[in-house]
């Protein structure tokens, strides 16, 4: 792409950004420079420090010398050595601190040769003394001419050392003048061109001011002219766009409150529109007017609390004020022109209406619908009272059953024991005619005992105080089942349990139930061939229905629905024993689960009894 002014142009952040990285280059460039020079210059301070100390070190042991050759005092001698010793000391720095130049170093390594030098000629001169051979006075003359030529030379080079150092120390303080300078002068530049960017800042903030105020009196046409290609120029572009989105629309809203006023006229429910701030009536439409009873000059007189029952304007007051703005959806009572009271439903929505902040409301008459509402809460409340007295006649009902079986019983137990008794006392004497009584008047106490149980029983189904779990029916089954083995041996008989489920019941009832049923099975077999009951279950929708069949004498269809009744009895007591209340315990303790029971049988070729139990959520094979 060709560069062009406008391409090689830069937007205000950049601009920033640029200053920023600049400024920050030349700090960070000045730091690095000034902390190296601010280390030689502590490096070349430490090496004069060394050196000076070395001079006064070189000083002393020359005058230790010449004490020790004036007496030869080991005092003297012990001197020497301690100032030879811190002279070493301050070579060794030299070691661990290395020199710069080549020059530095050469002059380093001298000193350090010398040094070493000037042990070995001291320790021969101290020798030569202690051994007094011949010729010791030329060779000590020799020996401490060597050790002050050999000082000459070491505070020599120290003195040059220490000028190095110093010439170190002063281009290092030009360097520092030099980098502050410039810092100074790049920061200087880098702050002018700062102020050229707030000057552009600050005169297009003017000129887009001055657009926003105009855009603010509805001038969408003028447009905003800013030359660059910053974020200023591209913001402009944005507000042109902006006034004329603004413009465009504000056109289409005028066509839309053409359209909206033609729709509040015509609405079948009434409509109004009121100021937010006095909450006075600025438009109603015809439907309003009829419904209210108000003419148009008396709403235009009137505002919201006018239709508000006194009551209820303070709630009004609370919600208009302090609610936002935004749509509104409520229910509120109305009083209109003939002062009844009607329940009404609204819909607000703010708007603009004629330079007002406004709101259009649509009303809904619900006073009918309350009503309704009303006597339906009253029709519940009264099912609820009834529901309550008809648990607490049941509670009383079940009470009355287990305190009348206990009555009941007492008695027939007495007249079975005097008729034992009585049939002791008279022995012999009592002829067959009279022990077939006696036999009848025994049966009939024992079914009575045995009416008396079955009816408590049934009493008590649907008011058991077990909790409803989650259940095996194979389980229950199987152990209904094995409460009936000697039934079954007797009959010579097979029960086979296919897959259950499992399901949400009562463990007590549900056991009962196949009790009942399997029990029944195995009374009502047929004389030709051995029992066989079957117990399977099918899933159907929501439900489980579970079967159990057998091959026995079967029930004619007109008895279908005869069987589930108190005391409905096919056969005579003298051929199967029972009360008739079985089938009738089986039936309440289905309804009791939610479930409904039914029979399909044929006489001569066996029934099968279906129920069906709600499938729980863990509810599967």
């Amino acid at each position: 792409m060709p560069l062009t002014r406008k391409s090689l142009s830069l937007t205000i952040r950049q601009r920033l950004h640029l200053a920023v990285a600049l400024l920050g280059l030349v700090w960070v460039g000045n730091t690095i420079v000034l902390a190296h020079s601010y280390l030689r210059t502590a490096n070349a301070l430490d090496d004069i420090r060394m050196v000076e100390q070395s001079i006064g070190n070189i000083f002393e042991s020359s005058l230790f010398v010449r004490d020790y050759l004036a007496g030869y005092d080991d005092r003297a001698m012990l001197q020497w050595r301690e100032a030879h010793r811190r002279l070493g000391q301050n070579l060794d720095r030299f070691r661990l601190s290395p020199l710069e130049t080549e020059g530095e170093r050469l002059i380093g390594r001298r000193l350090i040769d010398n040094h070493v030098i000037l042990g070995s000629l001291f320790d021969r001169l101290v020798a030569g003394h202690r051994s007094g051979g011949r010729g010791s006075d030329e060779a000590e003359k020799l020996i401490e001419q060597s050790l002050l030529m050999r000082a000459s030379i070491m505070i020599a080079d120290a003195y040059k050392l220490s000028a190095i150092n110093n010439a170190v120390i002063a281009r290092e303080r030009q360097t520092f003048v030099l980098m502050l300078v410039g810092a100074v002068v790049v920061s200087a530049l880098v702050g002018l061109f700062i102020m050229a960017v707030n000057r552009r800042i600050l005169s297009s903030l003017g000129i887009l001011r001055q657009a926003s105020e105009r855009i603010g009196g509805q001038d969408f046409v003028t447009p905003i002219t800013l030359a660059g290609g910053d974020e200023f120029t591209e913001l402009a572009r944005a507000m042109n766009a902006m006034s004329a989105e603004v413009a465009r629309f504000y056109g289409e809203l005028r066509e839309s409150e053409e359209r909206y006023l033609l729709l509040f006229e015509r609405s079948p429910q009434p409509m109004w529109v009121y100021d937010e701030h006095s909450l006075k009536f600025l438009a109603v439409n015809h439907r309003a007017i009829e419904h209210y009873g108000f003419t148009h000059d008396e709403f235009d007189a009137m505002t919201l609390q006018d239709i508000r029952p006194a009551e209820d304007v303070p709630a009004l007051l609370r919600t208009v004020f302090s609610a936002e703005r935004g749509e509104s959806v409520g229910e509120w009572r109305h009083r209109i022109k003939n002062g009844a009271i009607i329940d009404v439903a609204i819909h607000s929505v703010p708007i603009a209406y004629g330079g007002h902040h406004a709101r259009i409301v649509l009303i809904q008459d619900i006073t009918e619908r309350k009503r309704a509402e009303a006597d339906l809460a009253e029709g519940a409340r009264l099912l609820e009272a009834q529901a309550r007295q008809l648990k607490s006649a049941n509670e009383e009902l079940g009470q009355f059953v287990s305190v009348a079986s206990h009555d009941l019983r007492g008695p027939l137990r007495m007249v079975t024991s005097y008729m034992k008794l009585l049939e002791q006392h008279l022995g012999d004497g009592l002829d067959d005619e009279g022990r077939e009584f006696m036999g009848f008047a025994r049966d009939g106490a024992k079914r009575m005992d045995r009416l008396i149980l079955d009816l408590l029983e049934y009493s008590r189904i649907g008011h058991t105080i077990e909790e409803s779990q989650s259940v095996d029916l194979a389980e229950i089954a199987a152990q209904a089942v094995a409460d009936l083995h000697f039934v079954i041996a007797e009959a010579q008989g097979r029960v086979d349990i296919a897959d259950l489920p499992r399901v949400f019941g009562h463990p007590n009832e549900l056991g009962r139930l196949f009790h009942n049923l399997v029990g029944n099975a195995l009374k009502y077999r047929s004389a030709d061939h051995a029992p066989v009951v079957k117990i399977a279950a099918a899933r159907n929708g929501r439900d489980w229905i579970v079967s159990v069949a057998d091959n026995g004498i079967g029930i004619a269809p007109e008895y279908f629905e005869k069987i589930f009744g108190m005391f409905q009895r096919l056969h005579g007591h003298g051929q199967y024993e029972g009360t008739g209340i079985g089938l009738a315990n089986c039936k309440k303790i289905i309804e009791h689960h939610d479930g409904r029971i039914w029979v399909d049988s044929r006489p001569g070729e066996g029934s099968t009894f279906f129920f069906t139990l709600p499938a729980g959520q863990d509810a599967a094979l």
